[in-house]
Formats: structure tokens, sequence, C-alpha cells
């Protein structure tokens, strides 16, 4: 760094130095010696001698500048000058399959790209999905401030996809952050005014990373005129760790991204054309564009990997276990454990171990060098289709849990023991899972230190919890009120926050036993302790036990008491700016609309409900936005029961216009369902246009969607629609819309949807009764067809044509 910027140190004596000759030297000068300024080449010397000061000064600084730049960001280039180095690739010419050994960069092929498309998280499973992003569309939503994450396994091309739009942008400046580093003050004046898009590519990179990522975003949206996030984040148990991990920064980054994206398979053409371009011949199969990219890394990899030494690939092998069992962060202490204890490999003195560590590395093994840790490593060879291969097949897998928790417990590494408890819990082991938790709790009870005081609470939750769902809820009541003996008053807030969440859950284990009473005191007994605690993730804890109790007082009948657990959240949090608070303040007031409206208290629920939706509806976060969804159908259900026809009419509209486009499939049915509503309102107000209309536009958006339940709500439209023209006697039209109903819901195999169909075919034969009788002989035979089909499906279950022919 110091051979590029060589004049960087000098920066601070020059900046003092020239400011020392312009207020002082040259005055001084001018002063005492003016004669001395009367001779031109005099003059001459100090300007030109200023100036060069000057000039040396700015160069200076810049190189200052840009070395703190480098220091602190991985990346911070312009889009024009991105390069596919830029974002850890090798450009790799036609046909070839070597790559440089010490490359630790993926394959890049500049002669062919297949252009990908994404959709949102939760349409992953949906065919066709609700709605599909090119490229050219998230860099336009890039550029509009929309941040997103992508998700997806090794190999998915995700950080191709990432470096493609990213090239789309237009004077952008890109920028990555060094995990590892602080940012100062003058790299963040660089980005002034400038528009921004903050690269996280693989955010868990940043779990333990120096600055806060929220925090940082909003710094440099702060003095930017636009700053977007474009992420990634390997499926499993990183996406896991981000989704369910409440006190990780990076979770409120999660919750913050406005889209979660996955990349759509591509064709089996589109995999045959990438192969053809890059001279790829063999037939493997290909699950992914990464792999067949990779495939000549494969197997050059393998090839390295045979030519390591046997101690070396265990040492990979040791890093698979651990990966594989979830026991992160990858620590050169666990690492030298497994070693030693499951590959009876002890690696002596730390220099061995670097050693090893740093042959992966140059190999392109592993991401990172043997002084690092924790080590990070490469998941297309540590957990992708590839892994299999290089751990072999010598020694028992069946062993490998038992041997990895004795290999923990003599390190002594509480932490890892629970992850590995947790392991067990997530592949529907609780057995297994109890026992570890047993295990930390034995080992570590008596220690002091604050890390396996953690970690021991943790495991009376963990085992706690886990003997509740067995049902054996008098050992789960004995460990609960082992752990609040202990740990209550705690001064460490992770574990007050664990001693919070596990009395809630011994509430919700009390609550299942109908003990209602002792449930309500255990939500009081979380108040009781810990509402005046300063910390978020206490208060959150209190807020919800808080909620849990008026949901559990109002199923009692108690409504008042149910509504001051309500009026007390609002009071304590009514001005809170805290993310993690204002879905639960928001949610609280609905629950207290509900309330009220129950107690015939109509005016006072209609006020908590508008009062939702000025507070909370512009929120972006998907939680807060169900519930002003949640709010607008409520009050407009209750208006119309009160007979208040128009306003309830403006309420609806106005939920349909907010949410019409969500992403979120909870508010859109709620939506769909809203102009349901208003067709309602509309037919008893005569205005029968207006509902058929409403009609139409549920079908028109829903006649093809995947969701069973808008699928049948549009089913249940068409229907509606029918049966209001036969009402009107407009018989052509109702015929023709229960043929339409047959024909989009016909093949239908969901029960429901089956008898909105069977219903249409009847409401079709008492239209065409009053034709005549080649015209009504032909209409029941097409009836007679179809309801004979939808009466076996309902009756069987059995897959329509369409469903097997993946239509």
């Amino acid at each position: 760094m110091s051979i590029r910027y060589p004049l960087r140190r000098m920066w601070p004596i020059l900046n003092v130095l020239v400011g020392a000759v312009l207020a002082g030297g040259v005055s001084m000068l001018a002063n005492e010696a003016p004669d001395l300024f009367k001779n031109t080449h005099v003059l001459s010397g100090t300007i030109v001698a200023v100036l060069m000061l000057g000039m040396l000064s700015w160069v200076a600084r810049n190189h200052s500048l840009s070395y703190r730049i480098e220091q602190e960001f991985v990346l911070f280039k312009t889009s024009e000058e991105l390069k596919p180095e830029d974002f850890k690739f090798c450009v790799i010419g036609t046909g070839k399959r070597v790559l440089n050994p010490r490359t630790q960069h993926r394959p890049y092929f500049p002669n062919i790209y297949i252009q990908r498309q994404a959709v949102s998280y939760q349409d992953r499973f949906r065919e066709p999905p609700e709605q599909i992003y090119s490229e050219l569309e998230l860099a336009a939503k890039l550029e509009d401030g929309v941040s997103f994450l992508l998700i997806g396994q090794p190999t998915d091309g995700k950080t191709r996809t990432l470096f493609q739009i990213a090239k789309r942008l237009r004077e952008f400046i890109i920028i990555r952050p060094n995990p590892h580093a602080d940012i100062t003050e003058d790299s963040l004046r660089s980005l002034k005014k400038k528009k921004v898009l903050l690269v996280l590519d693989d955010l868990n990179d940043y779990e333990n990373a120096r600055i806060n990522i929220l925090d940082f975003y909003h710094t440099i949206n702060s003095v930017t005129s636009l700053c977007a996030i474009v992420a990634s984040c390997r499926e499993g148990r990183e996406l896991t760790n981000l989704r369910v991990t409440t006190t990780s920064p990076l979770q409120k980054v999660y919750e913050f991204l406005a889209l979660k994206l996955v990349l759509r398979p591509v064709s089996d053409a589109d995999k045959e054309r990438l192969k053809v371009a890059i001279g790829e011949s063999g037939r493997y199969p290909f699950p992914t564009l990464g792999a067949i990219c990779m495939r000549g890394a494969f197997v050059l990899m393998r090839e390295r990997f045979a030519a390591l030494p046997a101690s070396t690939q265990d040492c990979f092998r040791a890093l698979q276990l651990l990966s594989e069992f979830e026991v992160t962060p990858l620590t050169q202490l666990r690492l030298r454990g497994v070693l030693a204890t499951v590959f009876q490999r002890p690696t002596g003195e730390p220099a061995i171990l670097r050693d090893q560590l740093n042959e992966l590395a140059n190999s392109g093994f592993i991401l990172s060098s043997g002084h690092a840790d924790p080590i990070r490593t490469e998941d297309a060879f540590i957990a992708g289709p590839e892994a299999a291969f290089y751990y072999g097949e010598r020694n028992s897998r069946e062993d490998d849990p038992l041997n990895l928790g004795l290999c923990l417990l003599d390190l002594k590494d509480a932490a890892g023991l629970n992850r590995l408890a947790l392991w067990f819990y997530n592949r529907d082991n609780p057995g297994g899972a109890i026992v570890i938790f047993n295990a930390v709790l034995q080992s570590f009870f008596v220690e002091t230190n604050s890390l396996f005081r953690f970690e021991t609470a943790f495991a009376f939750r963990g085992a706690a919890t886990l003997l509740g769902e067995q049902h054996e809820h008098d050992q789960a009541v004995s460990c609960y009120d082992e752990m609040f003996e202990n740990f209550a008053e705690a001064p460490e807030a992770a574990i007050r926050e664990q001693v919070a969440m596990a009395i809630r859950n011994k509430a919700f284990m009390l609550k299942q036993q109908s003990k209602f009473r002792e449930a309500v005191a255990c939500y009081d007994e979380v108040d009781r302790r810990y509402a005046e605690a300063p910390e978020v993730e206490i208060q959150v804890q209190v807020i919800t036990a808080l909620g849990d109790k008026g949901v559990l007082l109002n199923g009692q009948g108690q409504r008042e008491l149910a509504l001051g657990c309500y009026d007390e959240i609002e009071r304590r949090h009514a001005q809170t700016s805290q993310p993690e608070i204002r879905p639960l303040v928001a949610a609280a007031l609905l629950e207290k609309a509900t309330v009220l409206f129950a107690q015939d208290k109509h005016d006072e629920a209609v006020a908590c409900w508008r009062e939702i939706c000025h507070r909370f509806g512009k929120a972006p976060e998907p939680t807060i936005r169900e519930c002003v969804a949640k709010a607008l159908w409520e009050m407009a259900s209750a208006l119309s029961k009160q007979g208040r026809f128009e306003e309830a009419l403006d309420v609806y509209g106005e939920l349909d216009r907010r949410f019409e486009n969500a992403q979120q499939i909870t508010v859109r049915r709620m939506a769909s369902i809203a102009l349901q509503g208003k067709a309602a309102i509309s037919v008893d107000l005569g205005r029968l246009d207006e509902a058929i209309a409403c009609f139409d536009e549920i079908y028109r958006r829903h006649a093809l969607d995947p969701d069973e339940l808008l699928l049948r709500i549009a089913a249940l439209a068409l229907g509606s629609k029918a049966d209001l023209l036969l009402e009107q006697g407009k018989y052509q039209a109702a015929v023709t819309c229960c043929d339409e109903i047959s024909d989009a819901f016909g093949h239908s195999t969901e029960a429901q949807t089956c008898n909105v169909v069977i219903a249409a075919l009847d409401m079709k034969a008492g239209a065409v009764s009053k034709r005549g009788m080649i015209w009504r002989f032909t209409a029941w035979l097409r009836s007679y067809i179809v309801r004979a089909g939808a009466r076996r499906r309902v009756a069987r279950g059995s897959p329509n044509r369409a469903s097997v022919i993946g239509g």
C-alpha cells in the first residue's frame, strides 16, 4: 500500500506546512522585506514554490484518502469502472480448464451470459409466480432506491447476476465495506451527493463486522443523493440465522430489505447453450449455471485435492463436518478439536494448522489465510454439489454427531454444543437436542464467566421448551423454575432476554394445559421484572408478553383487563421510533380496536383503526403493512355492519388501492376480499353495474393465481356475477358467465372451487330452461360432462389433466 501511495504519510505534515506558509511566511516577507517582492524573479519563485507545495499537499491528501478507502472498503468504484475481478471472478477464455492455482476467484466467461430472472422468495415454489423481475427491472428498482436481497444455493449464479445488474447502473458509486475496518468521516465525505450502491455479496460475511451495516447505510443515505442496498445470502442455515436470530444486527438488515428474491431456474436449453459456448463437453448432471461454469474448476479442484497431504485433506474435512452440523463460526480452536477427536490428527503447534489452512487457501478451497480466525470457506466445495466427493468414506457418518458432541465437550465449547442441539431440533430429533442441552447444563452450570452463563441460560430455555413440546410438563416447569432462580437477576442483558423469553414459553405451555391463571401470572412476571429495562431486545419481550396477556384475557371474556394491556403498550411506546417495537405497537392497537368493537363501542373502535392507518400508513415494514391492511378491512366490515355503507365503500376502496400489488400474499388476499365486500354493498344499494365491475376485476387479477384461496375468490366472484345476471333476467349473459366458470375452473381439484363450478352449472340449467329444445339439450350435455368430472375430483381428489402435464 505504501508503495502505491508514497505521499500518504506526508499529508498531515504538508497540510500544516501549507497553512503555515500561506498564513505566516508570505505575510511576514511581504511586511518585513517588501523590496524582495519587487524583484520579479523572487516573486515568481515564491509563487511557483507555493503552488508546488500546494500541489504536493493536494497529491498527498489524495494518496491519504485513497489509502483509507482501500483499507476501509473492499470495493469502491464507479459502475462504469466495474470489472469481473471486483466481484471475485477470474476471466477465462473458452475451453480453458486450468485456473491460476493461487486464485480464489470464480471463473468468468466474457463471451457468454444467460440473463436471469428473479421472483419473490415466498413465490419460489409457485408456478406461475405472481411477479417476475428481469435484470433490467431490478436495476431500475435500485435506481429508484429500492433495496433487495438475492437468496440461493452455492453456484446458483447470485454473484454473477449482481455484477451484471450493477454494471447496468449509470453514474453510481459501487461500494462494499471491509467488515474488519472502521469507516472514517473522510471516506464518507467522498460520497457526498453521489448515487451509491452498497453491495453486500454474502451478507453473512458481516455477522461479526466492526460496523453496524444498517447504521452505516443510514449514515450514507444522509449524505448521498440516493443509496440502495443489494445483498446476497445462501439458502439454508445462513438464511435461517438472518431470519430467526432477533438479536443479530443482520436480522435488522434482512427486515429492512424491501424485496427478498430468488433466481428462477434456467431451462435445459440455456444450460446446453452455456456448455457449448464455454467448451464444456462433459455429460454430467449440472443443477445450476454456476456448476457448469465451474465444472473445469471442479475437475481441477478434485485433482488438486488429491495432491494435498492427507493431513491437509482431513483439515478440510473437519471444516466440512463443522459446517454440516452448523457449529459456526468456524474457529481454529474448534477445527483443532475436531481434527484431534474425530480425525485422530492432533495438530500440536498452532503453526502446523496455519500451514494446512494456507495450503487450502492457496489451492482455492477456502477464502481466508491461515492467520484468519474465524475461517471463511467457499460453500461450492463445503456444502455444494461437490461436497460429498471431498468428505469421502473414510469414517462412519452415523458417528459424526456423537463424535462432534464429545469433541465440543472436551473443548468446553458451550456455544458449539447449543448449535449442535439446534441442529438436532431442526431435523425433528428433539430427543437428541434435549440430550445435548442437558450436557451443557451438567458441564457449565457452575461456571461464572458471562459467556458460559449465557449459553447455560440458553440451554435451560431450549431444554424446557422441548420438554413442554414432548408433554413432559412437570420436568419442563422444574427446568423453567431453576432457570429463573439462577438467572432472572443477571446483569447481562442477553441473559435477561433469555429469561424473559423462557417465561413467555412457560406461559404458552400453561395455556395449552388450560391453566390460564398461571399463564397470566407468567406474563405479569415478565412485566414486573423487566418493564424498566433500557435494552430494546428486552422491551420487545415485555411488549409481546403484554400483548399475549391481552389476547388470553379477551379469550376469557375479561375485555376491560385486555384493553388495559393494550393501553399500557400504547402509553409506554406511543412515540417510539425503534423499528423492533413499532410493529408490536401497531398490533396492540389492532387488537384493542377488535375488543372495542366486540364491546359495541363502535366509534372508539373506528377511531382506533383510523389511528393505525394515520400513524403507520406509510411504514415499509411488512408486518406493519399487514396490520394496516387488517385495520382497513376490519374498519370497513364494522362500518358495513352499522349501515354506514358509503363510508365502508370508501374504506374498502382505500384498502384495494393501497395493497392491490402487494408482495405479501396475506395482504393481497385482503385487497381482493375488500373488492368482494365492496361488491356486496353495491348490490345492497342497487348499484349492480358497480358490483359486476368489482367481480370482473377480481377475476381479472386472480383467474390464474397459484394461491388456492385467491383462485377460489376469483371463482366465487364469477359465480356471484352469474347469479346477479340471472336475477336481472340477463339469461344469455348469465349462461356465458357460467361457461366461463366451467372453462376456467372446471379442472380444479380444490373442493370448494369444484363446488362453485357445480353451482354455476346448476345456475346455467335454470337459465337455459327458457330456451329452445336443441339449445337446451346441447347445454345440458356440456354441463353434465363438466359436472360429473368435478364431482369425481371432489370425491377422489384426483389430479386434473392440466396439472399432470404441468399446465
